[in-house]
C-alpha cells in the first residue's frame, strides 16, 4: 500500500506532504513519489493506529495518529476519509 499524506511530529504544527510506502510491516517515507529511496524507514511493530474523533461541525475526520507505547509518535492527514481508512 502506498500514498500520499501529510504527517506531523509529535508536538509540531506544521504539515508536511509526504510519500509513505507500507510493505512488511515498515512504514518508507520519501520525499516525493518519483524517489527511488526512502528517507525513513520505521518497522511498525508494537505500534497502534487510532482514528481521531471528527471535529465538531465537520462530517468526518481525515487525521489519525500513531502511538508507540501509547505515546503519540506521528500524526497524519489523508486528503479524504476514503484514504485515511484504508
Amino acid at each position: 500500500m502506498s500514498g500520499s499524506l501529510q504527517r506531523r511530529k509529535k508536538s509540531k504544527r506544521k504539515w508536511k506532504r509526504l510519500w509513505f510506502l507500507l510493505k512488511d510491516k515498515v512504514l518508507y517515507t520519501f520525499t516525493a513519489r518519483e524517489d527511488k529511496v526512502a528517507s525513513e524507514s520505521l518497522p511498525l511493530q508494537g505500534f497502534t493506529v487510532k482514528l481521531t474523533e471528527r471535529p465538531e461541525g465537520e462530517e468526518r475526520s481525515n487525521i489519525f495518529h500513531l502511538y508507540h507505547k501509547k505515546t503519540l509518535y506521528y500524526t497524519f492527514r489523508a486528503d479524504d476519509q476514503h484514504t485515511a481508512r484504508r
